[in-house]
């Protein structure tokens, strides 16, 4: 998996890319947390290159949202799979994530 971040106003957009499994969370989540400790207010995680998410991908999203509303920022979901979708769907993450069909619209709505 790779991850690019870039700072779009005062949102931080994180883009995933490849498979967030077990191998990934072990090599990422460091970096990732990063990105949630310096946040103005939100973090938009980019899943449009995400093509396999599994329990381990979903606990360290989960992670990062903890992470994020400690530092009063919060993480937002776009371009989700359809694997990652019913993924959100069976574990009800959709109550706990805000999701967006793409980047563009999850930055219009938290601008």
């Amino acid at each position: 998996m790779n991850v690019s971040t870039e700072v779009n106003n005062t949102i931080t957009v994180a883009r995933l890319d490849g498979r967030l499994d077990a191998a990934a969370v072990r090599n990422y989540r460091d970096e990732l947390k990063k990105t949630t400790e310096g946040l103005d207010k939100w973090m938009i995680l980019n899943m449009e290159n995400v093509d396999f998410i599994d329990s381990s991908g979903l606990g360290l999203i989960v992670s990062l949202v903890r992470n994020a509303r400690e530092n009063n920022a919060d993480v937002a979901i776009s371009n989700l799979s359809a694997q990652a979708q019913t993924l959100f769907e069976l574990t009800r993450m959709t109550r706990i994530f805000s999701i967006y069909a793409d980047e563009n619209s999850a930055l219009e709505s938290l601008s």
